[in-house]
């Protein structure tokens, strides 16, 4: 039951520190379309200066024909209007990245009552229906979807007491959301997954789940708290919802 439980608190920290975690990459994108933008604006200033100082030269010095003085001036006149056109597409980048983040935030996470008891055709289906027997009080439920050796180890009459004392007790409550960040493919049968979890009232958590595959079905077989999790290994990122 200890694994049971833990797994549950494990799993039930993981979705507002991908909300930050989301708005820190949109944040950074912005900020590098924002310098970029910027540098380019500043060239072009630099550029409309000089074609000015080119063109008050021209006026004051009669030192070049007017076919030269009038391609100047045009231009002078083109600058200007590129600079107009870069302002605008800034102001849309913005505008975009913005509404981006704002999409990140209500559709990259899986609440309370979107987790279904989905199968186990894949690690992910497997662990959404581990979160579903939990919410749902279905002590049943959560064992299956169980590794055989965890399976085991919560099979008498104390461990389903122990579970519904937890549940009787308001522990899972306060869950408000969960998402899976990042995934680590171990082996052909076995998987990490990298899950943020919202309680109320508490600081997200973010912990490493483990799934294996037994009889062609996946199945979840612990979790851990693991700093260096990333570091090594075949790590994919998983994005928001676009």
């Amino acid at each position: 039951m200890k694994n049971l439980m833990a797994g549950f608190a494990v799993a039930v920290l993981i979705a507002c520190a991908l909300v930050l975690f989301q708005q820190r990459q949109v944040q950074e994108k912005l900020r590098a379309d924002n310098e970029s933008l910027t540098q380019q604006i500043a060239q072009l200033k630099a550029d409309n200066e000089n074609l000015s100082n080119l063109a008050a030269q021209a006026k004051n010095f009669q030192s070049l024909p007017d076919e030269q003085f009038t391609e100047l001036l045009k231009l002078r006149g083109e600058v200007g209007v590129l600079r107009q056109q870069l302002e605008s597409q800034k102001q849309q980048i913005i505008s975009a990245n913005a509404s981006k983040m704002i999409r990140a935030e209500a559709s990259s996470y899986l609440s309370k009552n979107q987790l279904t008891n989905s199968g186990f055709d894949t690690p992910e289906a497997a662990l959404q229906t581990y979160m579903h027997g939990i919410l749902s009080d279905n002590y049943d439920q959560v064992r299956s979807t169980m590794a055989s050796q965890l399976s085991a180890q919560s099979e008498n009459a104390k461990d389903r007491e122990d579970f519904e004392k937890m549940i009787s007790s308001g522990a899972t409550s306060n869950f408000l959301a969960q998402q899976i960040l990042a995934k680590k493919i171990v082996s052909d049968d076995k998987i990490d997954l990298e899950v943020l979890v919202l309680q109320n009232g508490t600081a997200p958590d973010i912990s490493i789940q483990h799934m294996v595959k037994e009889g062609g079905q996946w199945k979840f077989n612990g979790s851990a708290n693991n700093p260096s999790w990333s570091k090594d290994g075949q790590v994919q990122y998983i994005l928001p919802n676009q």
